[in-house]
């Protein structure tokens, strides 16, 4: 270090520097630092470090873990990219397969945010299934009642309805992988590919076979009943010829949908009653008119 300048008044006891063949001093700033440039990237068990910083796991679990055992104000992890607004071309982590492609990310969104990117369909939630269900009954895409937040495939009287997620992007209310086989991952908004039966056109409604097996048939809008508004658990996005199969549609389980199709069935219910009464007042009032003449 003969002719280095010192930075610094408290000394550098306690570090270790290490530099690389680069024409250039690279000086220690204070004591007990470990600092280390290697511009060919740092490699911990690997010796081609495919990045500045490449770690190697040969063990199961995480190959890297950060802690930070301060108090409460404790953070974990900060992510910095040198630009102002960051775009999609900024990624602040990226999701990858064994090739290196990317399957996700999060990245800027150009509008001084971030937006998480994902092949996923839908939001959904896992939910606890009903006694005497068990998971294995259960396949992606099957259409399934909810009763008292829990899940099974008989449909009559539903509270609501539901379909089995496929292809989530988010996968909320997790109760850990010890109790996932008790549960069941259901889409509560988004697309979704649905079990069907039966010919299919986009823009149909999809409403359950009322067989309990999981499956869907559709309705054209203008065939949907009063009484079968509340059964609606998606609308199709795509057509299908018939027989078994899936197809694409757009989900979703809102409270309110719910209440308004109970609502629009009460309100049938009553027409169908009063239109009953109108047409005996009129039987009767037709006879009296024959037995007057």
């Amino acid at each position: 270090c003969s002719g280095v300048p010192t930075v610094g008044t408290d000394g550098d006891q306690g570090s270790f520097v290490w530099a690389d063949s680069q024409n250039a001093d690279f000086v220690s700033t204070g004591p007990d630092r470990f600092l280390v440039r290697a511009s060919g990237g740092v490699g911990f068990n690997t010796n081609a470090p495919a990045t500045d910083f490449d770690v190697v796991g040969n063990r199961a679990g995480h190959a890297a873990l950060i802690r930070n055992q301060t108090g409460t104000s404790a953070d974990g992890l900060a992510i910095r990219i040198n630009i102002a607004t960051p775009t999609t071309a900024n990624n602040f982590l990226s999701f990858q397969r064994n090739d290196g492609s990317n399957i996700g990310s999060v990245e800027g969104n150009g509008a001084g945010g971030v937006v998480f990117n994902t092949s996923g369909g839908d939001y959904a939630e896992y939910l606890p299934l009903a006694d005497g269900v068990a998971k294995a009954m259960l396949r992606g895409g099957e259409v399934v009642a909810v009763r008292g937040g829990r899940v099974s495939l008989d449909t009559a009287g539903a509270e609501q309805l539901g379909v089995v997620s496929t292809n989530p992007a988010v996968s909320g209310n997790d109760p850990g992988e010890a109790q996932r086989a008790s549960h069941a991952l259901i889409a509560f908004l988004g697309q979704v590919e649905v079990a069907v039966t039966g010919p299919v056109e986009a823009g149909d409604f999809l409403v359950p076979s009322g067989r309990g097996d999981g499956r869907a048939i559709a309705v054209a809008p203008a065939a949907l009943a009063p009484e079968l508004v509340g059964e609606v658990v998606g609308r199709a996005w795509a057509a299908h010829p018939g027989g078994g199969g899936a197809v694409r549609a757009l989900v979703g389980l809102n409270p309110a949908d719910a209440a308004q199709a109970a609502t629009l069935a009460r309100l049938a219910a009553e027409n169908a009653a009063l239109r009953a009464r109108l047409d005996r007042l009129e039987s009767l009032l037709g006879a009296r008119d024959v037995g007057g003449r």
